[in-house]
Order: C-alpha cells, then structure tokens, then sequence
C-alpha cells in the first residue's frame, strides 16, 4: 500500500490531504457518473503508486493527453503530489500529440490508450475505472528534469509554453477562488483542460474550493443546458470564444443567461 504521507515542504500536499481523503466533496460530476473528494483520492494512491513502480519521481516529466474527467484529475494529483512535472498535451486525432507543446522531455505519456499517440515513449492507458493498468512499463533512464515545475502547459492554443512552480500555482488558485467566490459552488467546465489557464483557474481552483465540478465532456451548448438543468450550477468556466459561439445559438444563450457568474 502506497504510503500517502504529507509531511513535506511541498505545498500541495497538506491541501491535498486534507480536501479529499474520507471527503464526500470535491465531486466530479460526468453525464453518466459523478466521483467523490475520497473516490478521487483512491485514484491518486493508486496513480502514486503506480509513478513510484516506474521509477518516476520529483523533477520527471509526464505528458498527459487524457480527456478533461476524473482519470485526468487523479494522474495530475498523483503528480502534485510527487513532484513530478504535469504537461497536459492535446492529442490531434489518432496518431499523433498536439505540436504545440513539446514532450521531448517528458518520461512517459499518459493516455486513453497506446494507440492514440504516435511517441517513441512509454505509453501508459487507465484501466475502464480511470485508475492505472495492472501491467506498467519500464520507463528508460534519462537526464532530462524540470526540478522545481509543478506544471508545464500552454497559456493559450497554439501558445508559448509556461512552466509554473508549485507555490505559484498554489497561490494562483487561493486568488482565484476568492475573487470569484468558489467556496461552495458548483462549477460547469467546458474549456480544454490542457491548457494553462484553465488548468489552474478552472480545474485545480475549483477541486480545491468548490463542492462539485461538472464537466461538458463534448462542450456543446446543448449538453451544457442539460447539465445545468440537473445540477445546480453557480459558476461557468469558458473562453471568450466559446461565449461567442454559444450566443449564436438558442441553447447557448439560454444557458449564458441562467449561470450569472462566469469566469475563465
């Protein structure tokens, strides 16, 4: 059994620990299924446990090309928690990973299976529960390390990459959570998860703060009405862009009137 100890100077680790082990919330809330704060830390022991039989450890780079959802969650805390460097990387359709963000430093790619990436890396898939396989890889040993970096994501599609320490993107997300009042709320995710902004203002400022985080895993206007209708949205995380999109549409606009607080 993976040891989950949190004395250390790692400051993600005490928040961690106290946010979801035994927790009923945060939940993360899919169109088919929701998980609770201690049903996502059994997840994270797992992925813990599973980085450590790799021999991944602080400094090492994992590339993650799984979709916004629970899995995707639990690896990012494993890392968190680790130290290891998380870089959510989009997949462009099979075969491939997003060329904006180079993973020429990473020591494994997490992904919905081994056949979505074309990498010479190791490829590992989560099991149909989200939690890691029973078989691992043997990762190669290598000199690349970004000691230090808590996350390392793209501000922007198709823009420069940013490297965030853990006490920034700690703080980042204490800021976030009171000025937009997230204490309690019930937040509707329809922004890539990939990318850096919403990475810690959307997703780790409202695991950590927010009672429940519902994700539009297609990000149609539609989904996102239903979603609203059986969920008690107070805050809408979204891109400029997707606004404009969605005001063109009857669904769209109905649900930018019904959710008075959007941030992004």
């Amino acid at each position: 059994m993976t040891t989950m100890s949190h004395s250390s100077d790692n400051p993600w680790r005490e928040p961690l620990h106290a946010r979801f082990r035994g927790q009923p919330i945060p939940l993360i809330v899919m169109q088919d299924a929701l998980w609770t704060g201690a049903s996502l830390w059994a997840g994270t022991r797992a992925w813990t446990k599973a980085f450590r039989a790799m021999g991944l450890g602080r400094g090492d780079v994992l590339a993650c090309t799984l979709p916004a959802g629970p899995a995707f969650a639990q690896v990012l805390m494993a890392c968190l928690w680790d130290e290891i460097a998380f870089m959510p990387v989009r997949a462009r359709g099979a075969g491939a990973l997003q060329a904006d963000a180079s993973v020429s430093d990473a020591r494994v790619v997490i992904a919905e299976s081994a056949d979505v990436v074309a990498t010479s890396l190791p490829v590992v898939a989560p099991d149909d529960a989200g939690q890691p396989p029973s078989r691992l890889p043997e990762l190669p040993a290598t000199s690349a390390a970004r000691s230090g970096f808590a996350l390392i994501a793209a501000a922007a599609a198709d823009g420069p990459i940013h490297c965030h320490t853990a006490a920034q993107v700690v703080e980042r997300t204490r800021r976030m959570a009171a000025r937009q009042r997230l204490d309690g709320a019930c937040v509707l995710s329809v922004m890539p998860w990939h990318l850096s902004n919403e990475l810690i203002d959307g997703v780790l400022a409202s695991l950590l703060h927010a009672d429940e985080l519902v994700v539009a895993a297609d990000r149609s206007p539609t989904t996102s009405l239903l979603l609203v209708a059986e969920h008690p949205v107070t805050h809408l995380s979204l891109d400029d862009a997707t606004a404009a999109t969605w005001r063109t549409s009857a669904d769209g606009a109905a649900l930018l009137g019904r959710v008075a607080v959007r941030y992004w």
